[in-house]
Parts: C-alpha cells; sequence; structure tokens
C-alpha cells in the first residue's frame, strides 16, 4: 500500500478470524499472521523473521538447565584406556547399485579418508566436474527447500559444473552449462522462513506447486528432484512440519504418476551447533523430522540422502557442513540417478 509499513505477526494456528490465512487449499495446512487493522489481506509483500528464542514458560531450573554454557559438556569419567588393533578381516562392501526405493539403515555407512562409503549400495566416483557433468548431461536438477540443498548449487558452481545465470541466494538460484546442457535450479520453500533477510512473500512457491509445475512426462529420465527441508521448522510444533510432509508426499505420488521415472531424492536434515538455542533449535527436533520424513516417505519410491548420518559420523555441528561432506552428499544422490 504504497510504501506503508506495520508489523505482523507469523502463526501456524487458526486461533480466529483475526488472522489473515495464508492457507493454500490443496495444500491442506494453514499458516497465518495477525493483520493489522489498517491494512488489507493482499497488502502482505514481505515477511522477515526476528523470534524471541527465550521460552517464559521455563521455570529457573529448566532455563538454567538448557542454557547454552551447560549443554555439549565434556563429563567427567574414569574410563580405563582403550587398545585399538588393525582388522584382519577383508573390508566388507556392498554389491548391489544404488537405487530409489531402497530401505536406507541408520547407521547408513562411515567416512574414510574423506570418502562416504554406504552400507547397502554401490555410490559412483561424483567427486570431480568431469564425472558430475557425465551425470548430469542432458538432465535438469530441481533442489527444493532450505539453504543447505543451496549449498549443493553453490558447491557444483565452485566445481564449474554450471554457472549461475540468475538469482539469489534468498530467494532462488538459475544455473546451466550449454555444453552439456544441464540446467540446475534451486528453489527455496516457502513459509516459514526464517531469516533476518526479508522474503518476498508473493514470488513463494511451496515445494508441491513446484512438483506440480515440473515437465516431465513418460519414460523421460531427464530430471532429478532433490527436496530438502526441516532446518526452518524446528521452532514450530512437530504437527506444522508433518503437514508439510504429507503436501510433499501427495505432490510426489501426482509427480509419478505422470513421469515413474523422474528420480526423487529425499534429503534429510544436517545435525546444527550445539550453541544454537536448546529451546527452538536443538538437535532433538531434527532428529524428531528425520524419523517423520523416515515414515512419511517409507513407501514412496524415492531415493534417501541420510545427510544427518553423514554429519553425525563426520563429527561435525555446522549446519553448513564444509565440502568434504556436501560433495558426498552429492555423490550419493546422482548415484541413485547415474550409477
Amino acid at each position: 500500500m504504497q510504501g506503508t509499513q506495520k508489523p505482523m505477526v507469523e502463526t501456524s494456528s487458526w486461533p480466529g478470524s483475526t488472522l489473515q490465512s495464508l492457507r493454500k487449499k490443496e495444500d491442506g495446512e494453514y499458516y497465518a499472521c495477525y493483520r493489522p487493522k489498517t491494512l488489507p489481506c493482499n497488502s502482505l509483500t514481505i515477511m522477515q523473521s526476528s523470534y524471541n528464542q527465550s521460552d517464559p514458560k521455563l521455570t529457573k531450573e529448566e532455563a538454567q538447565l538448557l542454557a547454552k554454557e551447560n549443554t555439549g559438556l565434556e563429563i567427567e569419567n574414569g574410563f580405563n584406556p582403550v587398545t585399538v588393533v588393525g582388522c584382519t578381516g577383508a573390508l566388507h562392501r556392498p554389491t548391489e547399485k544404488c537405487a530409489v526405493g531402497m530401505n536406507s539403515p541408520f547407521p547408513g555407512g562411515y567416512f574414510h579418508s574423506k570418502r562416504w562409503s554406504s552400507f547397502f549400495c554401490q555410490i559412483g566416483p561424483f567427486l570431480s566436474k568431469v564425472t558430475i557433468q557425465r551425470c548430469l548431461k542432458r538432465k535438469t536438477l530441481y533442489l527444493l527447500g532450505d539453504s543447505t540443498p543451496r549449498q549443493w548449487m553453490e558447491y557444483l558452481t565452485r566445481l564449474n559444473v554450471v554457472k549461475i545465470v540468475y538469482g539469489s541466494r534468498f530467494d532462488s538460484y538459475f544455473a546451466h552449462d550449454a555444453d552439456s546442457k544441464i540446467t540446475i535450479r534451486w528453489i527455496k520453500h516457502s513459509h516459514p522462513w526464517l531469516s533476518n533477510f526479508p522474503s518476498n512473500i508473493k514470488t513463494s512457491v511451496t515445494i508441491p506447486q513446484v512438483l506440480d509445475r515440473i515437465a516431465v512426462g513418460g519414460r523421460r529420465k531427464d530430471v532429478i528432484v532433490v527436496i530438502g527441508i526441516g532446518q526452518h521448522f524446528r521452532p514450530y510444533p512437530p504437527e506444522v512440519f508433518i503437514r508439510r510432509l504429507q503436501s510433499i508426499r501427495r505432490a510426489i505420488l501426482r509427480l509419478h504418476a505422470h513421469s515413474p521415472q523422474t528420480v526423487v531424492v529425499i534429503k534429510l536434515e544436517n545435525s546444527i551447533a550445539l550453541k544454537s538455542s536448546m529451546i527452538s533449535d536443538s538437535n532433538w527436533y531434527g532428529y524428531i523430522h528425520n524419523l517423520a520424513q523416515r515414515k512419511v516417505f517409507e513407501d514412496l519410491n524415492v531415493a534417501l540422502v541420510d545427510a544427518w548420518d553423514m554429519t553425525i559420523a563426520a563429527n561435525t555441528f555446522n549446519v553448513h557442513p564444509n565440502d568434504i561432506i556436501v560433495s558426498n552428499q552429492v555423490a550419493l544422490a546422482l548415484s541413485f540417478s547415474c550409477h
């Protein structure tokens, strides 16, 4: 409204008619904001997060227990020395190639010499520009979700697999390589999006909307979809995240109904630093989210990249891990399509 700005409070509940509903009927979920009385509903353009990480419902003792300075501390112990001996037996390696629909156990692998080795399938050698371009030649790769799949895009551009044509790291990226005819798109998921950087609600799209618009058909294998969400849902009740997963599940079923050959990869959440708020960003929420994703998608013909398993195995608690971890996540994902 001609530059008028007023704060709005976001919520995932629906307590009354004073809220502006952002519900999309086809998605089957609610999201709303408290609307200022002087502005109409359609005036909402920008969303920006500034949430309070404290919880007034905690007692003094509970708050002290969950304080950052009291988490992740080494517990005094009197363990005896541990003797490590070499393994004389042959190293077990899986004989089956990675394929969508495979059961992904936990733990599902291990790191050795900066390489992730899977317990259940053979990972392809997709760690170099040449091998990745060979895999993605004449394909479109969709990276949908939060900033962790965006890391995959940024890693692939640093590797010169593609070059970014246009976009913003707070909205979406479009990258392309003309010689190999590779297209990669990162599209951020819609609200909730927790960031101090303003987010345009009018250009925001849900993952189901993107999946419904993907131009595929028949037996074509030229599209790969990677979905990675969860971090921005941690401050909310699990029901909010589960409803979103159910919406995505229905969209995947619609996609596979007319294009069963399209590879869909579900990337689980990375672990996060212990210095984050134990109330709103705890890894406990991420653990619950990952269990929910395994349950919601378990009977679909999709692949699973257990990023949680990888970040824990590498002993990193950075929500945006280094290229060693990201490169192995990408290699595993591509193995379900090209290996």
